[in-house]
Order: C-alpha cells, then structure tokens, then sequence
C-alpha cells in the first residue's frame, strides 16, 4: 500500500478486491485494462463514475496490475465517498433538525418520514425496514442521529 493519503482496507476488504479482480482478469495475466478496471468497481459495488482518474495514464490500452488498483481505490473512490457521507450526513441531520425546534435529538416517525422521503424514493416496505434502524423513545419517537449512524455504517 502506498503512503498517499486515503482509505486503508482490512485483509478481508483486501481479499474482496482480490476476488474482483480475478473475475475480471479473465487472461489470467495479473493485469486488467480500463473496461475490466470499470466492471471491477462495479463488481465491489462502487460506481465507476466515482473514480476520477488523473495524473496516471488511464487511457484505454493501459493495464493494471492488483496493487495499482487497490491504489486506486484508496487514493481515488474511498475518499470522494467519504465526502460523499459526510455530505449526507449534514444534510440529514439537518433535515431533522427543521422537526426537533427543542433540540431533543428525536423526531416522530411522521417526520422521519418526510426527511426520507426527501432524500430518496422509498417504497412503504423499505421505509419500514429503515424505521427498524432507529431508536425509539417511548412515545415512539425516533433519536435520528443514531438513525443516521445507522444508516451510514
């Protein structure tokens, strides 16, 4: 692993990638191209337009080998979805906040689902799952930052 800054993967995360890259290296060579590095990232559940490839040679004759690609994907997509959390997580708790004037930390599941319906299109089914996640108070409230942990990890 490099010393750049980003994402630093656990040896199951490590043994993921491995496999992903097996799949898509269907030569067998121990180097994958652009297209295969694309099915990759999408094979680790990852969209490929969140990879921003820049000052490497990422034309479409180039080939990777595995630790390059681990590299990649600690110094380019771990970091921009990170940001990505953390957008969404101020968002969100800020959502919330517009129903908790008191600063009580819970919202009602009324609420909640006014925030989520906000953020994404849920069916009535995944809405209930997701009212699983959360805290409740007796009055059936609901602690939307431990909702919002929750839902993030």
């Amino acid at each position: 692993m490099n010393s750049q800054e980003g994402f630093n993967f656990n040896d199951d995360e490590k043994k993921e990638i491995k496999e992903a890259f097996e799949i898509v290296d269907k030569a067998h060579i121990g180097k994958i191209n652009k297209h295969q590095l694309q099915q990759l990232i999408q094979l680790l559940g990852y969209n490929s337009s969140d990879v921003y490839f820049q000052g490497k040679d990422y034309s479409d004759d180039s080939r990777y080998d595995f630790n390059e690609v681990v590299e990649m994907i600690n110094t380019k997509i771990e970091p921009k979805l990170q940001n990505n959390l953390a957008k969404f997580e101020e968002e969100f708790l800020s959502a919330c906040s517009v129903y908790d004037p008191e600063k009580t930390g819970f919202i009602t599941i009324p609420q909640m689902a006014r925030v989520l319906k906000g953020f994404e299109s849920s069916s009535e089914e995944q809405f209930l799952e997701m009212m699983r996640l959360g805290e409740h108070d007796y009055g059936d409230n609901i602690d939307y930052k431990d909702f919002c942990l929750k839902m993030i990890s």
